[in-house]
């Protein structure tokens, strides 16, 4: 809202100093949340009546999810939120659209059952769209073609 606004009255660069400091505040949030998620993964995996193998492959599963939501799920979508408080939401849809179906959906098939990785081949799958969102939106933001568009 706030980015909207600032595009509103016309202030790029506020829109700037808002998206650095939202992005900021979005890692520190996500760090935080991840050492909270390992401290109470096994734990938490405990609770459910399942065997070592399951729980062993649950553990690894969610240690990737919370280490690379750190660094890459903060850029892939406050920058996609930033982009879409400027005006620029048909490139962000575009982007988010095609990155989950070559991504999520055409790399979770190659690593899972091409490079015989199963499930975890499917998470890394959703990492990798995670870190080509995260790039493209960045570029995208550095360029500042979206300064030039109107909110009203």
């Amino acid at each position: 809202m706030l980015i909207g606004q600032c595009m509103g009255a016309g202030k790029p660069e506020e829109v700037r100093m808002y998206k650095k400091h939202i992005l900021k505040l979005d890692f520190i949030i996500t760090f935080i949340n991840a050492i909270i998620f390992f401290i109470v993964l096994r734990p938490v995996m405990s609770l459910f009546g399942v065997s070592d193998a399951v729980k062993d492959t649950a553990v690894n599963i969610l240690t990737l999810y919370a280490i690379c939501s750190v660094f890459f799920y903060p850029t892939s979508f406050a920058v996609a939120g930033a982009l879409r408080g400027t005006g620029d939401t048909k490139f962000v849809m575009i982007v988010s659209i095609s990155s989950m179906f070559i991504f999520r959906i055409g790399a979770a098939y190659f690593f899972a059952k091409g490079l015989n990785m199963g499930i975890m081949g499917t998470w890394l799958a959703m990492v990798s769209d995670w870190v080509i969102r995260s790039l493209i939106f960045h570029i995208r933001f550095k360029r500042g073609r979206w300064a030039q568009n109107r909110v009203i």
